[in-house]
């Protein structure tokens, strides 16, 4: 009978290189999708920031563009001519930044018994949350008076706007440049002037296991609707 030829399989050291060249392979594999997951939370993370600042932006800008209406402004346009001082249409031009983090505006939201005086809820009011890590801006959104900028943190006249649990505000500021709006004189003596306020914000987020730093800032020049209009000169008008 013909004797069968002997099984051949692979040799320790072939599957030793085998088995190394697999795990190479594998650990590549592995590194590429921790980075992969890495880089897509971060991107995430990021794009979640720059949201959170943007709609807060956002809201801190439309108030600020309405601040001074009133829909009953029209029956004012003759009494500023008269007038001694700041005309009565202003008193809904108060735009005032009280500090650097806060501002505070009012308008006519809506017809009442006594145009040209600021009635209930018609003071708004943005903040940088004071002595609070991490940072986060406060809204007083209905207020019959000018809301207090140096409330206490755990004051219930204000409500907190951004989320503390996806950004860190570090700056919230508010500056009124006199050089980018404008003074202008009329024939009858009465001063407007064009507003704009540069409002800038900055928040950060700080992974907990690795400790890295995201950080992220936003500004927009805003432009006020309604011109501040006065009888006098004001101070910073040439």
């Amino acid at each position: 009978m013909k004797r069968p030829g002997s099984a051949k399989g692979f040799s320790l050291v072939e599957l030793m290189v085998a088995m190394t060249a697999g795990l190479i392979v594998l650990a590549a594999i592995l590194v590429f999708t921790v980075t992969t997951a890495r880089s897509a939370s971060s991107n995430i993370r990021s794009t979640r920031m720059m949201q959170e600042l943007r709609s807060s932006l956002n809201l801190i800008e439309r108030e600020i563009r309405r601040s001074g209406f009133d829909e009953t402004s029209y029956k004012f346009a003759g009494t500023c001519v008269s007038a001694s001082g700041v005309c009565p249409v202003s008193n809904f031009n108060s735009l005032t930044i009280s500090s650097g983090t806060c501002l505070v505006v009012s308008y006519d939201k809506f017809s009442n018994t006594t145009p040209g005086t600021i009635s209930a809820g018609e003071f708004h009011g943005f903040r940088l949350k004071p002595s609070t890590t991490p940072g986060v801006i406060q809204a007083s959104l209905a207020g019959s008076t000018a809301p207090v900028c140096t409330d206490s943190a755990t004051s219930t006249n204000w409500v907190d706007v951004s989320n503390p649990a996806i950004i860190d505000v570090t700056n919230l500021s508010f500056t009124q440049p006199t050089t980018t709006g404008g003074c202008v004189t009329t024939s009858s003596g009465l001063w407007i002037v064009v507003q704009d306020v540069l409002v800038q914000i900055a928040g950060q987020w700080v992974d907990p296991a690795s400790h890295q730093v995201t950080a992220r800032s936003i500004e927009e020049s805003v432009r006020v609707k309604n011109d501040r209009i006065s009888k006098t000169q004001p101070s910073f008008c040439p």
